[in-house]
């Protein structure tokens, strides 16, 4: 065999040096688009009001996938943190703006005056682009378990899908699904057996934003909701409009109401008289708004609850 028939046994390993060369130079390139993709969400994060912490995001899965790896993440807003021991960012090298979001350890929410502990069972969320909406994001959870203190919420499995709607962006299309909700909290205990809801949140050129409910169906204890309509933040930042509602045994929900602090006792058995006595009239069936207005919620004209917070204080109303 001559030198030069030697030389050409050595050309396959030199193109697959080569290759792999390459391939590693991509998936490094890869590897610096998802960094710079976490440090982008970050500073976003911040310049809209939210502090958003992790430790420096650690890359793995050479040569086929990338994982990221968050440790002591957190992300605190108005009124709530949340935290994760760790977080895993999952995504093909080649397709690294498509991320599967989990999260693993110990996790805490904090929400108003209370951290609950979060135990989840294959929970993952992930983001991707969209031609028609730009991005799309979807969560998925198996059981959900947060307890505090003696109060302890159970979610069987649940499913919600975000993304700007086709024809405005600054509009927010929202659907969700929660099956198998156990609540037990210090007033009590009641079942959200499931919730089945379509809506879209839409932000306004005041910096403000409404929500408006395409369709909403639930089975809280013994009855069955079904609500559309719009509501938006008063000026205290408190819920304001109206819904329609179709409510099947409605003493169900303003139990279920009490034992969630929307209503007092005393307020409870007031607004349970009144529901009883219109149902009563009704077949068992209440077809009626629900009227938003002035901090409280009102159905056919009876207090069911304070209205929510969901939003800011507008400073520049009286």
């Amino acid at each position: 065999m001559t030198r030069v028939n030697r030389r050409y046994l050595y050309a396959p390993f030199l193109i697959a040096a080569i290759l792999c060369a390459i391939w590693y130079s991509i998936w490094l390139y890869a590897a610096g688009l998802m960094r710079q993709g976490v440090a982008d969400f970050i500073r976003n994060e911040a310049e809209a009001g939210y502090e958003v912490k992790s430790s420096p995001v650690k890359v793995s899965g050479f040569p086929f996938f990338l994982r990221g790896k968050l440790s002591d993440a957190s992300i605190r807003g108005d009124g709530f943190s949340y935290s994760a021991k760790q977080i895993f960012l999952d995504a093909l090298f080649y397709q690294p703006d498509r991320l599967i979001i989990s999260p693993s350890g110990a996790q805490t929410l904090h929400l108003g005056n209370k951290e609950w502990l979060l135990t989840t069972t294959d929970a993952r969320a992930s983001i991707e682009r969209d031609k028609a909406r730009q991005w799309i994001a979807k969560l998925q959870t198996g059981r959900v378990e947060a307890t505090h203190d003696n109060e302890r919420i159970v979610l069987a499995n649940s499913l919600a899908n975000i993304a700007p709607d086709e024809r405005d962006p600054a509009t927010l299309d929202i659907s969700l699904r929660i099956v198998g909700g156990r609540i037990a909290l210090e007033r009590g205990d009641f079942v959200v057996d499931r919730l089945d809801a379509s809506a879209s949140l839409v932000h306004e050129e005041n910096d403000r934003s409404s929500l408006t409910i395409q369709g909403a169906q639930a089975s809280v204890d013994d009855a069955n909701i079904a609500i559309k309509g719009e509501v938006r933040p008063d000026a205290a930042g408190r819920a304001e409009g109206a819904l329609d509602a179709v409510i099947e045994r409605p003493t169900g929900l303003v139990s279920a109401l009490e034992k969630a602090g929307a209503l007092t006792p005393r307020d409870a058995r007031t607004a349970n008289a009144g529901v009883a006595l219109l149902s009563a009239a009704t077949g068992g069936v209440i077809k009626a708004p629900i009227i938003f207005k002035n901090g409280e919620v009102k159905l056919a004209g009876i207090k069911i609850a304070k209205a929510p917070k969901i939003g800011g204080a507008n400073n520049d109303q009286p």
